[in-house]
């Protein structure tokens, strides 16, 4: 692209001096470099370039364009070599600062000349905020002419009289009238009476608020029955939204269409369908996931969220490889078999989002749609509590089988001592313990004696604890059994084992007879890393029940005998009653027992002892202890009818249930002598009401995890039921919904309580009217406007009776928002196209014009409609059609560009335009054609011509100047003998650039050098070879320096050197590279070979003293010359604090 107006006025090849330079570079406001054209490498940069990079001239120095410059293509490579020969055009870059960002430039250059040399100075544009807003216009511009061609609803533009001034070709396809039909038909032909009353009825109300208030914009939507050409009828929805101007005048009204004929049909059955399946879908309590043909997730239940920790929108994203965990075998065979047979049932494992992995009972089975896609649906719930149950069942089974054999041990008879020693065993054993004890209570005394020390270190048996002394004594206390994880820190311990610490872990547990602690069983462990559980405590606790009883059974084996005698005596008395009623008993379908006060059963009897697999008599006699494993829910309410409290259970047994009513029979003395049991099998009873509960717990289920506000009218308008969603959608409790029937009405907003109100007084009056569906507004009690869609039904029950209305709410607030902005994005667009300058074209896939703008037609003398049909080419001169073509395939290739063209217009003229083209898509995405921005450069080509022309005449006038000026300053300026700076002349440019290194404060050294033994050289070879030698040493330090550096003859032999820009360090190793080239120098002369060497000094300014004239520094590497000879000659030296003070 050409170089625009606003260029620095520096021309072109022009002699830039040091005050001049100053003004024009260092201190303009344009970003500029001095380049050098040959290598690219920075030379300089004014301080907006160094603001612009964030580099200090240091760090920016010396650089090349091609690092800062980001060079993706060939293309852009050719654009920076065209930037570096000097072309005048202005060329794009992307730039990369010091700070990573990357920037847009343009760049336009022109050569000058500074000291002698030939430079080029470019000038920076940033750009980078201008190229992103082009980018953005052309992607809206496109979006929106492909929106609008391409939309299956219809797009109407009317102007305020109601005419169609535009309609998309979906309008007048679907309607059957060409544009311009549809301009010239009235609306009483185009409408049905009564929509036409409805539009005229909202133009009446809505005109004068559009006149009256400059910023009211409505967005109307209506129903409408609109007439085809053909006669038929359709019904439309039509929303319609007023334009304005940029003065807020309105000039249009945009109408977008759409034929909602069918989809009213199907409404109705599809929001039943989708209700019930939205409803069985997200409250199913398996997670539910459902893949498409590629096996992407794309639909996922709460359920399934809930169980894999993730999100919704997580879940999209990880895909199946994530949830499943794939190293897991079962999961390819999983896949192979429904692949095979259409579905699978596995346990598989699944991993939650947060890395954990669980096992899951899967099912899954692919289905296929009509369209011959097969999808497949994945059923799954998490089993780790399932198996985890499992084997607790399984541990609990086997410790409760070993504990029963345990008992059975225990209830053979035993001594009293054998017996006592043998739970201890038993309980050690069943425990995995090492060693224990066993104490027996003492309530007469308030304590427990150690009668039982088991493989302890000591033996403590006769130890005596007191009540709330030690785990024994606190355990007799309290009844409750106790876990000590270190006894030796227990707060607790008793002080007859102080010091002792024989033990570390205790677990004690109360042994229980008749509601009375009668001992304490104690388990001890030594081993650090293994502590008594929770779950130990329970087996422990149920041993030592049974084990009490033994122990008691064992006390009491002789007084039973004694008392047996006794016993026959009153049993020949009452088997005579007992007789008497046991027929009674046993054909009833209730099961009666007696248990006497030890647990023995002396009665049962009954018809429904066939559920149990038993038959009269069989157990009497028997202790129930002996049905413990069987019958442990009922064992468990005898103990407590034994104690004395009447008993009412539900008790489990084989299956079936039964209604056991359990009461204890106390003598004179109030002792429990017997306990008489009465079963009822509530089985069927039990089942039918867990039918009903899962019913109700479902269809609550349902109601109340659904996402929207559901709720249940009655007749009379009272709420019968308000779902938990109405909290989180209106900011009002349930609770505040069903005591306040009328809080509908206050949560409304004020401008469509009428409409709410007259919706709900039709409904209510009406059973039999069909399910209706409207928008309204609600206010939050935080003031937030929210969009409600509600939907209603009627409700009949069974007998046919109207039980009131079933209503749903679902906020609609985002989705009217999206609405809003999709319209304020369509109007912008349009207002847009319509004040853009540019000329915008639309092109088929064959190269014909599908649209073009009125900018378009405007610039080059068109009409629009004389251009729809035609070719680029037939605009484009003949000169210009081979790249007309060229361009056309980088259109069906995919590639956009900009290219300068010329075009013949209407009148014969011609005008150079810019043209930047993109492709676009058909709906099959193949080659659709192109889209087009048309600039006109024809102005701008002419004032470049022109300037073209002067600047070519100011620069021939210019070099000819430059040439004598050179002429006269080589004569002034120069020593005659090497061609460098005469004395006189060097000392002003050196104080120019003092006084630029002073003013920005930036180093500025110099280098004094002599030619050692000089005088030899002449004095042996002659004047003519000493001038020789001179001339070489200068030639050779020259091809060392840079263009800026300054070389002057200082008199004799001595040569110094200003070098700008330049630290100490730096000019020191400069210095040595100087001294080095000349001491390889050879001098071939007729008297032999001469040799010479330097001598350097080098000096840098300092800034901590306040300084007049370079000469101070000049001096300084004089001195440090000085020191070099002084030092042996042939070396370099720098000026230093000890120099000075030599």
């Amino acid at each position: 692209m050409a170089c625009k107006k606003g260029s620095p006025s520096i021309s072109a090849n022009s002699d830039i001096g040091g005050n001049v330079f100053d003004v024009l570079f260092r201190e303009h406001a344009a970003i500029m470099l001095l380049i050098e054209p040959d290598t690219g490498e920075i030379l300089d940069a004014n301080q907006s370039a160094l603001d612009f990079y964030c580099y200090s001239r240091v760090e920016i120095t010396g650089k090349f364009i091609h690092e800062i410059n980001v060079i993706r293509s060939v293309e852009l490579a050719d654009e920076q070599k065209k930037a570096l020969s000097g072309a005048k055009d202005r060329f794009v870059f992307q730039q990369k600062i010091a700070n990573g960002e990357i920037k847009t430039v343009e760049m336009c250059s022109s050569f000058i000349n500074i000291n002698e040399k030939k430079s080029l100075l470019s000038v920076i544009h940033d750009v980078t905020e201008r190229k992103k807003t082009e980018e953005a216009l052309k992607q809206s511009e496109s979006h929106f002419q492909l929106l609008a061609d391409h939309m299956s609803d219809t797009i109407w533009l009317m102007d305020m009289d109601l005419r169609v001034t535009y309609a998309s070709p979906s309008a007048m396809l679907t309607r059957g009238y060409s544009l311009a039909e549809l301009q010239n038909i009235s609306m009483d032909r185009l409408l049905l009476p009564g929509s036409l009353q409805k539009v005229l009825k909202l133009c009446a109300e809505e005109i004068p608020k559009i006149k009256a208030d400059k910023t009211y914009s409505p967005v109307t939507t209506i129903e409408l029955e609109v007439r085809k050409r053909d006669g038929g009828i359709d019904l439309m929805e039509l929303k319609l939204s007023l334009i304005r101007d940029e003065f807020g005048v309105p000039v249009s009204i945009l109408g977008q269409g759409r034929n909602i004929t069918e989809r009213k049909r199907v409404e109705v059955d599809l929001r039943q369908s989708e209700s019930r399946y939205r409803a069985l879908f997200e409250s199913s309590l398996s997670g539910i996931l459902i893949t498409n043909p590629i096996g992407a997730v794309i639909a996922v239940n709460p359920e399934a969220c809930r169980l894999l920790g993730r999100t919704e929108l997580e879940i999209y994203q990880v895909g199946l490889s994530k949830i499943f965990d794939l190293t897991d075998s079962r999961f390819d065979l999983a896949m192979k078999e429904r692949e095979r047979t259409g579905s699978f049932c596995s346990e598989l494992t699944l991993i939650r989002g947060d890395g954990t992995a669980f096992p899951a009972d899967v099912k899954s089975r692919s289905f296929t749609l009509p369209s011959g896609d097969e999808y497949s649906n994945i059923f799954f719930h998490d089993v780790s509590i399932q198996k985890q149950v499992r084997e607790s069942l399984r541990r609990r089974t086997e410790e409760l089988t070993a504990l029963q054999e345990t008992i059975l041990e225990l209830s053979t008879p035993h001594s009293l001592s054998d017996l006592l020693n043998l739970i201890v065993e038993r309980a050690a054993t069943l425990l995995d313990s090492p060693s224990g004890g066993l104490y027996l209570n003492e309530p007469e005394h308030q304590r427990v004696l150690c009668v039982v020390s088991y493989k302890t270190k000591r033996d403590y048996t006769g130890t005596t604890l007191d009540y709330g002394v030690g785990a024994a004594g606190i355990v007799a206390a309290t009844g409750a059994p106790l876990i000590v994880e270190d006894y030796r820190k227990w707060d607790g311990r008793a002080r007859v084992y102080e010091g002792d610490q024989p033990f570390q872990a205790v677990m004690s547990a109360p042994m229980l007879w008749q509601g009375r602690v009668s001992g304490v069983i104690h388990l001890l462990r030594e081993d650090d890393h293994k502590k008594f559980t929770h779950a130990e405590l329970s087996l422990l606790q149920m041993f030592a029940n049974h084990a009490a009883a033994a122990v008691e059974n064992a006390r009491l084996l002789n007084l039973l005998g004694l008392e047996l005698a006794e016993r026959k005596q009153i049993e020949n008395e009452l088997r005579e009653s007992e007789d008497r009623y046991h027929t009674i008993v046993s054909n009833s379908p209730l099961i009666t027992f007696v248990v006497d006060e030890c647990g023995v059963v002396s009665l049962v009897e009954g018809m429904g002892l066939d559920l149990l697999g038993l038959k009269p008599g069989q157990s009497v006699g028997r202790s129930v202890f002996d049905f413990s494993p069987e019958f442990p829910g009922l064992m468990v309410a005898i103990k407590g009818a034994l104690g004395g409290q009447g008993q009412r259970n539900e008790i489990n047994v084989r299956g079936a249930v039964f209604d056991v009513s359990l009461t204890p029979i106390f003598d004179d003395q109030g002792t429990v002598k017997k306990v008489i049991g009465v079963a009822n099998d509530i089985t069927s009873l039990k089942k039918t009401e867990e039918i009903i509960r899962r019913s109700e717990e479902k269809y609550r289920t349902v109601a109340e995890f659904t996402y929207d506000w559901e709720s249940w009218r009655a007749p009379d308008g009272s709420y019968l039921y308000v779902s938990p969603s109405c909290e989180r959608i209106t900011g009002y409790t349930m609770e505040e919904f069903l005591n306040e029937p009328g809080l509908i009405y206050k949560i409304t907003h004020p401008d469509d309580r009428d409409l709410v109100r007259e919706h709900t007084n039709r409904v209510m009056g009406d059973q039999h009217l069909s399910n209706t569906e409207f928008d309204f507004r609600i206010v939050t009690p935080t003031g937030e406007t929210r969009w409600i869609n509600h939907s209603c039904i009627s409700v009949f029950g069974a007998d046919g009776r109207w039980l009131g209305r079933r209503e749903s709410n679902r906020d609609v607030s985002e989705r009217v928002r999206i609405a809003q902005e999709l319209q304020a994005q369509r109007d912008f667009a349009t207002q847009v196209i319509n004040a853009m300058g540019q000329g915008l074209t639309v092109t088929d896939s064959q190269g014909r014009f599908e649209f073009v703008n009125a900018a378009y037609a405007r610039l080059f003398g068109y009409e629009a409609e004389e251009l729809i049909g035609k070719y680029p080419k037939d605009v484009t001169i003949p000169e210009e059609w081979g790249a007309l073509e060229n361009q056309r395939k980088l259109r069906e290739d995919g590639q956009t560009s900009t290219y300068e063209s010329r075009i013949q217009k209407a009148d014969g003229g011609m005008a150079h335009v810019l043209i930047t083209a993109v492709p676009r898509k058909s709906d099959s995405q193949n080659y659709g054609g192109a889209i087009a921005v048309i600039t006109d450069l024809t102005e701008q080509k002419r004032v470049q011509d022109e300037l073209r022309k002067a600047r070519d005449a100011f620069e021939m006038a210019n070099h000819q100047l430059q040439q004598a000026l050179t002429r006269e300053q080589d004569l002034s300026h120069t020593d005659g003998l090497t061609g460098v700076y005469n004395r006189r002349y060097f000392f002003e440019l050196a104080e120019k650039w003092f006084g630029i290194s002073i003013r920005h404060k930036q180093p500025l050294s110099a280098l004094m050098i002599d030619i050692d033994h000089f005088k030899q050289v002449n004095d042996e070879f002659g004047h003519a070879v000493g001038d020789e030698v001179i001339r070489l040493v200068i030639r050779s330090t020259r091809d060392e320096l840079r263009s800026e550096d300054i070389v002057g003859r200082y008199g004799g032999e001595e040569f110094v050197v200003i070098l700008p820009m330049t630290n100490l360090d730096q000019a020191k190793i400069l210095a040595e590279r100087v001294r080095t080239l000349a001491e390889s120098l050879h001098f071939p002369t007729d008297k032999g070979e001469a040799r010479i060497t330097l001598s350097i000094g080098a000096a840098e300014m300092p800034f901590d003293q306040k300084l007049e004239s370079v000469e101070f520094l000049i001096r300084n590497a004089d001195k440090a010359m000085y020191i070099a000879k002084q030092d042996g000659r042939n070396r370099v030296r720098v000026f230093t604090a000890a120099v000075a003070d030599s």
